[in-house]
């Protein structure tokens, strides 16, 4: 169907804080209306209109560059360090997301990983992996298609050679 920024090729409904008392299906009408049963999760605010939302409509554009994020989300956004993360580190995670109310995309390739900070860590450009080499603390930079975010990194131990 034409949706309010093109042909859809796929659309879902998403209900993150509201649980389901049972399976619910989407057929397209002009003319349709819906009613669900479920129960209601908490939502992360004493505020109405503040916090996560209940529930909502996504549409996925039909030839829409899938990659087309608006920003990026790097996991963990904070890393602690020691002399025990020394051979096996902590590997990024990075996700990408269209908007406040689209889930989040893991993006598997492209991302790349860079810091000023070697002397205190050190990262794998293509993985995303961060390992301690001394105590202090660095910044680890994440880029994909011109977005980027930032990871703190604190070195908490001495670490030997």
């Amino acid at each position: 169907f034409e949706g309010t920024k093109g042909k859809v090729g796929t659309s879902q409904y998403v209900f993150p804080a509201f649980a389901l008392s049972g399976n619910w299906n989407h057929q397209y009408s002009s003319d349709v209306s819906y009613e669900i049963s479920g129960t209601a999760v908490a939502v992360s605010s004493d505020i109405c209109g503040e916090g996560q939302s209940y529930g909502y409509y996504q549409e996925y554009i039909e030839d829409e560059d899938l990659d087309s994020f608006s920003m990026i989300v790097a996991s963990p956004s904070v890393i602690e360090l020691g002399k025990a993360d020394k051979e096996k580190g902590v590997t990024i995670s990075v996700f990408g997301t269209k908007g406040a109310l689209y889930d989040k995309t893991l993006i598997e390739s492209g991302a790349t990983f860079s810091t000023n900070d070697q002397s205190y860590i050190s990262v794998e450009a293509a993985t995303g992996k961060v390992t301690p080499v001394a105590q202090g603390s660095g910044t680890v930079t994440v880029t994909y298609k011109g977005l980027s975010t930032t990871v703190s990194v604190e070195v908490t131990e001495e670490i030997d050679g």
